[in-house]
């Protein structure tokens, strides 16, 4: 579950059969896992009135915390059928679970 901290103005993960950060609030946007990683932002600024990070890059973390694919995106989706949409540098296309552009 993602947990938003006011104070710090950072997201983290927190799991709610223990009630505590399981990974601690220190991303600029943070969207739900979906079957094994989820989408974050560092560098942005996040907008609480508007629910929206403007600026800074996406990447993918593992529920463990681990960088999973780089902070190299202006935005990215969460991944579906094993591929997600992004963008960089004004291009947009899909990725692999491993980051790997995906060529149609």
């Amino acid at each position: 579950i993602t947990d938003y901290n006011v104070k710090l103005n950072k997201f983290g993960y927190s799991n709610s059969e223990k009630k505590k950060n399981s990974i601690a609030p220190q991303f600029d946007n943070a969207r739900e896992f979906d079957a094994f990683a989820a989408p974050v932002n560092k560098g942005g600024e996040y907008i609480p009135e508007e629910e929206r990070t403007e600026g800074g890059k996406w990447g993918f973390i593992l529920p463990t915390g681990e960088v999973w694919i780089d902070f190299i995106y202006d935005s990215v989706e969460s991944f579906s059928e094993g591929r997600a949409f992004v963008s960089k540098d004004g291009e947009e296309f899909y990725i692999d679970v491993y980051g790997n552009r995906i060529v149609e």
